[in-house]
This record gives structure tokens, sequence and C-alpha cells, in this order.
């Protein structure tokens, strides 16, 4: 499988949201946050798991998908809120993701959108991750 049509796929279903982009505008990178002086609120996805999984007929592959989200604001009340419009366009979303060389079976949210600690730049940070089990040449 190509994981740079998965990263595209994400980042299109992501973007491609108003409700998202109205809040974070286009503040949305893979890996790192490129910018010296960063605009808040932002969100940085990664992949930081897959897993091969085979029986006698499939190939299954399991990938982790990271999505971690910062603000500066004085209150937890928008990142909750981005936290949420990131569940509601991204969780169980496995027909809008199929690519050309596989299918996607299932995207489901892995941890709670509760967690919310301040980063090391004393901002805030909510860490989203969900699981996409995808089969493969399909």
């Amino acid at each position: 499988m190509d994981s740079n049509e998965l990263k595209q796929l994400v980042y299109n279903r992501i973007s491609a949201d108003a409700a998202i982009k109205a809040a974070i505008g286009d503040e949305f990178y893979f890996t790192i946050n490129p910018k010296d002086t960063p605009v808040y609120p932002y969100i940085v996805y990664k992949f930081i798991a897959g897993e091969l999984e085979r029986d006698s007929l499939t190939k299954y592959e399991s990938h982790i998908v990271s999505f971690v989200i910062y603000d500066n604001s004085g209150s937890t009340k928008r990142i909750s809120e981005i936290a949420g419009l990131l569940d509601s366009v991204f969780d169980e979303c496995e027909a809008e993701l199929s690519g050309v060389s596989f299918t996607v079976l299932s995207v489901d949210r892995i941890t709670p959108l509760t967690i919310i600690a301040k980063s090391d730049l004393d901002n805030w940070m909510l860490d989203v991750d969900y699981e996409i089990q995808i089969q493969i040449g399909v």
C-alpha cells in the first residue's frame, strides 16, 4: 500500500470540511507545523503505528493516525469545539476514505476527546487518535 495515498486522503477529508476550515483556516499540517511563529489554533497529524494482519484470503492493515490540536486561548472551550468538529468529520468516515489501492473497512476514534493538557509552550494541546483498518488490493 502507498502510505502517501492514505496520508493524502486523510488530509483531503479534514481540509475540505467547511466547519473545520472556519475554525483553523489553513493551519493543518502533516508531522510538524513549519512556521516559526504558529497561528493558533492549528492541527498537526501523523501516523504513529501500523500493523499487518493476514488470514488465508486477505491482507488487512491497521494504521493509527494522531491529530494533535493546539490552541493558545484562555480556556479549553475552543480546543474542545475543534475536537468535536474533527470527530464529527473523521470518526466512522470509511466510505469517504477508500483509495485506489485499498478499501477502508473502518475508522474509529480510540482516545477520548476530554484529555486536554498544557504543552511545553504553555498552550492547550489535545491528542485525538483514530484507528484506520484497510484491506489491500480491493
